[in-house]
């Protein structure tokens, strides 16, 4: 009777030290996995950072070359503008001095 008793007693040991082994490693997963993502949150932290500067610098360049490319057309309209009051004002003056002169 006493063996079983003492059976009995070694086994809630044995029990025990498992439930308390179970939970220290479970603890550590805990924290190991916590660990983790924090670190991947940073991680992604860092990747929006990244893809947000990669879409300002997209951006701005595509921005750069619309200004670019109004400014050029505005150039080009500023050139055939005076090129075609060049004209005109050599036409008037012809015209005015025909008239005045007769």
């Amino acid at each position: 009777m006493k063996e079983i008793i003492d059976n009995i007693k070694q086994a809630e040991a044995e029990a025990e030290r498992i439930i308390s082994d179970a939970r220290a490693q479970a603890s550590k997963i805990s924290n190991e996995a916590e660990a983790e993502v924090l670190r991947l949150d940073a991680s992604v932290q860092e990747e929006l950072k990244d893809a947000k500067k990669q879409v300002s610098v997209a951006l701005a360049k595509e921005a750069q070359e619309l200004y670019d490319k109004r400014i050029a057309q505005a150039k080009e309209e500023g050139q055939r503008l005076k090129e075609s009051v060049g004209k005109n004002l050599e036409e008037t003056a012809n015209f005015v001095v025909e008239r005045v002169l007769g």
